[in-house]
């Protein structure tokens, strides 16, 4: 089987990529953050700003955008867990594959960055147009943190396992059968 495995908020903690670049370029707005992240709205913990404007600051900002997409940490435990994730699928006879909205070239090559410089390495690198193209991708199962993605993915008639996060527990949520807190719990599952 293929598993797909999104980057930012399953691999990449791309929030705290982008508090630090608040916190070192906008230090006056930090004090106005409000995290946990509630949502996946910009606004809902970017309130300072207008969707567009956050979106232009994440997306469109030159070295902002570099800073956020290069230097954001790992999500705590995935980077521990891949490699081993990864021994585990090729083991079973498993492909790897990342699939990953990305929504400008250049995010897409400081993404490839950020995943050359924490050596993961994939069977197969899928960067979708947006995030419900995922579902058509030749991957059987999708790992994600976005509800719509999942629920693309299963409506598709394909297996979506939901990366639990603080943000995707707390809107209105359809049950799915496969949740995990961190990657090493696709053993139990796949």
């Amino acid at each position: 089987m293929r598993i797909g495995i999104d980057l930012d908020g399953v691999l990449r903690d791309f929030v705290s990529g982008v508090v630090q670049a608040i916190a070192i370029h906008n230090p006056s707005l930090i004090h106005k953050v409000e995290l946990p992240m509630l949502g996946y709205s910009f606004t809902q913990w970017l309130p300072f700003w207008t969707e567009k404007e956050s979106d232009d600051y994440v997306f469109r900002s030159g070295d902002i955008t570099e800073y956020i997409y290069t230097q954001a940490p790992p999500i705590a435990t995935s980077i521990v867990d891949f490699n081993k994730i990864r021994k585990y699928l090729h083991d079973n006879g498993h492909e790897l594959c990342l699939v990953s909205y990305q929504p400008t070239e250049e995010v897409m090559e400081y993404s490839k960055y950020w995943i050359d410089k924490h050596n993961l390495r994939f069977d197969d690198v899928y960067w979708s147009s947006g995030h419900d193209t995922k579902k058509d991708f030749d991957i059987d199962w999708m790992i994600d943190d976005n509800n719509q993605v999942l629920y693309s993915v299963e409506d598709s008639g394909k297996k979506a396992i939901r990366f639990v996060t603080a943000y995707n527990m707390h809107e209105n949520y359809r049950h799915m059968k496969y949740e995990i807190n961190r990657l090493k719990e696709i053993r139990k599952i796949i």
